[in-house]
C-alpha cells in the first residue's frame, strides 16, 4: 500500500542557493508593490475569495488508512475550523480570468502536536489545478518567475534561456502554456493537488482536493461563478497519495505525476456563505492578512523535498515578512 523506504536529497550548498532565490522573490515583491501601491503576497496576489470552512475526516478512516499513520488532523472522526483562500497564482494583479495558475490555500486551526515550525496549533495545504509542475527545480522555477516578472513572452525565453539553457526555458515555457490551456471548469468543480510531497507519518505523500460537485462553470466568470457556488455551501473530497518508491512518486522532481492510488480521508466544507455581504467581506479581509505557509504544519506532516525546503527559506526572508499579517498563533476561527 505504500513504502517508508524514502529519503530526501539535501545538497551542502543549498542554504546559499535559496537565499538567492529568496532575494529574487523579494525583489519581485518589491517591484509589485510599487507598482499597485500595495504591500501583498509576491505570487497568488490575486484572490477571488476567503472563507471560513470545515475538515471533516471521515469516522471510518482506519477502513482506508492504516492507524500509523493516523498523524496531525487526520484523526479517525475529527473535525477542524479553518479557512481557504482561492486565488490566481501570479504575480499581477491581472483579470481573474485570464489563463494563469488556479490556487487553494487552507488553514486548519486547533491541529495539536509537535511543529515543524513555530507553535501555533494550525496546519496549512497548499494546492494547485493540476498534477505537476513545468520545473524540475526551485532554480528553474525562480528563473520563469523573474523573468517573466519583466515582461514580454520572448524577453521572458532569452532572459530564461540565458540563467538556465535554452533547451529547459523552451521545454518549461511549453509545459506551462500546456498548462494554462488545460480546461478549467471553476473552483467548486475541479481537483486541486500539492504537487510536491510531505512527510505523512513514517511515509511521504502528496495532497489532493476533489470538488464533490463536478457541474462546470455556471456563471459568465470564474468570480461569478464562485460566489454563486459559495452561496449554495461546497465541499470537495480531502485525499492523499501514498508514497510507493523512487521512479513512481519522486520525492525531488516535481515534473512527475505520482503513480499512486487516491485515498479520500475526509471532506472539506464551506457552510454557505454570502462573500459580497458586509459578513463575508469582513471574512475575506481577514483571510488576506493570514500567512499560509507550507511549514506551518504538524512534524509528521512537514514538507519534504528541494521546492518545500526553498519555500521555508523564501517563506521567512519574503513574502509574509513584507506586508501585513496576523501571526498563526492569533488566528481565531471566528473573526
Amino acid at each position: 500500500m505504500y513504502s517508508t523506504d524514502w529519503a530526501e536529497d539535501v545538497a551542502a550548498d543549498e542554504e546559499a542557493r535559496f537565499t538567492r532565490i529568496a532575494e529574487t522573490l523579494q525583489a519581485v515583491q518589491k517591484g509589485r508593490n510599487e507598482r499597485y501601491g500595495e504591500k501583498a503576497r509576491t505570487l497568488h496576489r490575486k484572490a477571488h475569495a476567503g472563507v471560513a470552512v470545515t475538515l471533516d475526516v471521515r469516522a471510518d478512516l482506519a477502513s482506508v488508512l492504516p492507524s500509523e499513520l493516523h498523524v496531525g488532523p487526520f484523526q479517525p472522526g475529527a473535525s477542524y475550523a479553518g479557512f481557504v483562500r482561492f486565488s490566481n497564482g501570479g504575480f499581477d494583479r491581472a483579470p481573474k480570468d485570464v489563463p494563469d495558475v488556479r490556487g487553494v490555500a487552507i488553514k486548519l486551526l486547533g491541529v495539536r502536536g509537535p511543529k515543524a515550525l513555530g507553535e501555533a496549533d494550525t496546519q496549512d495545504f497548499l494546492l494547485n489545478f493540476g498534477s505537476k509542475q513545468a520545473t524540475k527545480s526551485p532554480e528553474e522555477f525562480i528563473a520563469l518567475v523573474d523573468a517573466a516578472s519583466k515582461g514580454g513572452p520572448l524577453g521572458t525565453f532569452f532572459r530564461m534561456g540565458s540563467a538556465i539553457g535554452y533547451g529547459r526555458a523552451f521545454a518549461i515555457l511549453k509545459a506551462t502554456v500546456a498548462a494554462f490551456g488545460l480546461p478549467f471548469r471553476g473552483y467548486a468543480s475541479e481537483a486541486f493537488n500539492s504537487m510536491v510531497p510531505y512527510r505523512f507519518g513514517s511515509t511521504a505523500a502528496r495532497f489532493g482536493l476533489l470538488a464533490v460537485d463536478g457541474r462546470p462553470q455556471a456563471g459568465p466568470t470564474l468570480a461569478a461563478d464562485l460566489v454563486a457556488r459559495l452561496g449554495e455551501g461546497a465541499a470537495w473530497t480531502f485525499r492523499v497519495q501514498l508514497y510507493q518508491d523512487a521512479r513512481r512518486t519522486p520525492i525531488e522532481d516535481a515534473t512527475v505525476d505520482w503513480d499512486a492510488p487516491w485515498i479520500d480521508v475526509g471532506t472539506l466544507r464551506v457552510p454557505p456563505a454570502d462573500v459580497a455581504s458586509e459578513a463575508g467581506q469582513r471574512v475575506a479581509a481577514y483571510v488576506e492578512k493570514l500567512a499560509f505557509d507550507p511549514w506551518h504544519a504538524h512534524e509528521l506532516l512537514r514538507p519534504v523535498g528541494a521546492f518545500n525546503r526553498a519555500r521555508k527559506v523564501a517563506y521567512f526572508l519574503g513574502s509574509a515578512q513584507h506586508r501585513e499579517t496576523i501571526p498563526d498563533g492569533e488566528v481565531v476561527a471566528q473573526p
